[in-house]
């Protein structure tokens, strides 16, 4: 006999309570057991957000999901699962993610973001910041306009790189 606790409802009401108490990681593991994926928005704790948003996509298709799912393998560093995730199949705001990475100074994952949807005035500026300059170079060839150009000379330039900027027309 199953206990008349362990059903989906009782699992739902359990993590609702459970965030407004704010133990968030909790409300997580409940609102997995309850395989309830509307409350994804309310919990904020990366590493123990990651399982429940994978089983909320397994009902859910929305581009807030998908987005929240890869800034929560931003937030915990998971960059190969990050780049497994953007370059399959999923309905994020995949631009939108990248400038957050972007503006938030997570530029390893603003540059795998930008790097698949080839995004290379921006995949340029992230090589900038990191100080690859050589990547910068590459980046703003595939771009090929003249701001980000001017952005990766001046660059190297302000970094004592020349060597980097001739490479430009090498």
């Amino acid at each position: 006999m199953v206990p008349k606790f362990d059903n989906t409802p009782v699992w739902s009401n359990l993590g609702k309570a459970q965030l407004e108490e704010e133990i968030p990681a909790d409300a997580i593991e409940s609102f997995i057991n309850a395989e309830d994926a509307s409350a994804y928005r309310e919990a904020e704790i990366w590493t123990e957000l990651i399982p429940y948003l994978v089983m909320a996509r397994k009902s859910l298709q929305e581009n807030v999901l998908d987005t929240e799912l890869i800034y929560a393998y931003v937030k915990t560093n998971n960059l190969a699962e990050l780049e497994k995730f953007v370059n399959g199949p999923n309905v994020a705001n995949i631009q939108g993610i990248g400038e957050r990475c972007f503006d938030e100074r997570l530029y390893h994952a603003a540059t795998t973001i930008f790097t698949s949807i080839n995004n290379n005035s921006k995949l340029d500026l992230c090589h900038i910041h990191l100080e690859e300059y050589r990547d910068a170079v590459t980046a703003a060839g595939k771009a090929n306009n003249v701001s980000t150009w001017k952005a990766v000379c001046f660059a190297c330039l302000r970094a004592g790189r020349i060597s980097s900027c001739f490479h430009l027309w090498s």
